[in-house]
């Protein structure tokens, strides 16, 4: 797989990353809950990690460092794979579940 090819899947993937973690962190309150601000310190961390995974793979990208954008992007590929594979089992369970 190439280069280019590689570093735009995972940018795309730490997009799509980062996009579900501002979501949450924009979405409103239904109630007041004590726990929220340590919710949205998670999130703003968890942002920060992706952010950093995304100048990584720019350097590495820039650089042509097939590495650093192989480390990158196998990072960003594991949770996508992870989510594919979780919602395939919800839907084999709902679908082969006795009647």
């Amino acid at each position: 797989m190439s280069i280019d090819v590689e570093a735009a899947i995972a940018g795309i993937l730490l997009g799509v990353y980062i996009a579900i973690m501002l979501y949450g962190l924009a979405s409103p309150r239904t109630q007041a809950d004590p726990q929220r601000g340590q919710a949205v310190g998670c999130i703003m961390i968890v942002v920060g990690a992706l952010l950093l995974l995304g100048v990584l793979l720019l350097v590495g990208w820039h650089l042509r460092n097939r590495l650093l954008v192989r480390i990158v992007s196998s990072i960003c590929i594991f949770p996508a794979i992870h989510s594919v594979l979780s919602i395939g089992q919800t839907i084999y369970r709902k679908t082969s579940a006795p009647k």
